[in-house]
């Protein structure tokens, strides 16, 4: 296997690991993601806000990797993804694309940045890709 399919196989697995609600992991320091509000969340902040009373989580899972391109040490990974949710009593059933940007640091791909689509109701059709 080439270094390219290991990587790109790797970055995938990372996706399928956020989508699962593993995000902190993956973060590399000062990171964010743009909320759809487009407001950035910081890796302390999406902790912070995780382990808050006012969120349950009680799904997240990987729906669909659209793409994964690699540049070198540089990637970027687009995936929709499937989270279900209570904040401050307001259920919340969200499909959203997220679309994040890696960087291989200290040869361990890391989010540098990235962002999170509105969700939507898995009930519309889903976003699609080319």
């Amino acid at each position: 296997m080439c270094i390219m399919s290991d990587s790109k196989l790797l970055i995938e697995n990372i996706c399928n690991d956020m989508a699962s609600g593993n995000w902190d992991k993956h973060w590399a320091e000062d990171a964010y993601m743009i909320r759809p509000s487009g407001n950035p969340l910081t890796l302390e902040q999406n902790n912070l806000m995780r382990a808050s009373n006012d969120i349950v989580i009680t799904k997240e899972e990987m729906v669909k990797i659209n793409s994964v391109e690699i540049m070198g040490d540089v990637a970027t990974a687009c995936f929709t993804v499937h989270q279900m949710f209570n904040y401050k009593g307001t259920e919340n059933n969200d499909i959203s694309v997220v679309l994040a940007i890696f960087k291989k640091i200290d040869n361990v791909w890391k989010m540098i940045t990235g962002s999170r689509s509105q969700g939507r109701s898995p009930d519309v059709e889903m976003p699609s890709f080319p």
